[in-house]
């Protein structure tokens, strides 16, 4: 059986959805990076997980401060720069039985692969990243970062790269994180406004979809100090 090479899995709040999101993850992975945005002692010290991934490798980030949703996921290929693609998932996610044996199916180097929820979970394959770079950290901390990378993708020319697949994600209620806090939700309302904004100035920009923090993922490789 194959496996997934990296689970990129950001956290906020909820981490009682966070265990069952693992729970329900039945196809077997290399390395599960959690990266705990909430600068607080919730994190469960013992996840169970799935039996599947007895020999999975469990990294959990504990960050200083919310590094947002695009600044999450880009951590999350920075520290696994030789993948040749990364799983990311939300912490609200329950994979149906066989989704991420589909997902790992159709993952490849040059391929983005949506769930049927979209961004909620999605493989993005390193080739991509070397081409367009990373998301844009300046949509923060939450929303409008996935929609601005499909429209760097398909200004790259690379739409015939997106593939949709079947992949069943189960969601309860989705923005978990955002409805379960207060605060969260009525501050959402403000930088949801101001992520909108400044998708348009980048979309009427004479280079609209260029990356603003310009990561060469190749530069990286290359320049990487071995022992």
């Amino acid at each position: 059986m194959e496996s997934i090479p990296v689970v990129i899995i950001p956290v906020l709040n909820r981490f009682d959805m966070l265990e069952q999101a693992i729970q329900c993850m039945d196809y077997p992975i290399d390395n599960l990076l959690i990266i705990d945005n909430s600068n607080s002692y919730q994190m469960p010290s013992n996840l169970k997980v799935h039996e599947n991934l007895k020999n999975t490798k469990c990294q959990v980030l504990n960050m200083p401060a919310n590094m947002g949703v695009a600044g999450s996921w880009n951590l999350g290929i920075k520290c696994f720069p030789h993948a040749p693609y990364w799983l990311i998932s939300s912490n609200d996610n329950h994979w149906m039985p066989g989704g991420l044996k589909e997902m790992s199916e159709l993952s490849a180097p040059d391929k983005l692969v949506m769930s049927n929820q979209a961004w909620n979970g999605f493989s993005l394959g390193g080739d991509i990243v070397k081409k367009i770079g990373l998301f844009d950290e300046n949509f923060y901390p939450a929303y409008s970062e996935d929609s601005d990378y499909m429209l760097r993708i398909q200004y790259a020319g690379l739409d015939k790269n997106i593939v949709w697949s079947t992949s069943a994600i189960y969601q309860v209620q989705a923005s978990m994180t955002v409805h379960s806090n207060r605060k969260f939700y009525e501050k959402n309302v403000f930088t949801n406004k101001q992520n909108a904004e400044y998708r348009f100035a980048k979309s009427v920009a004479e280079n609209p979809h260029i990356n603003c923090l310009q990561y060469d993922l190749q530069r990286r490789i290359d320049h990487e100090w071995l022992d």
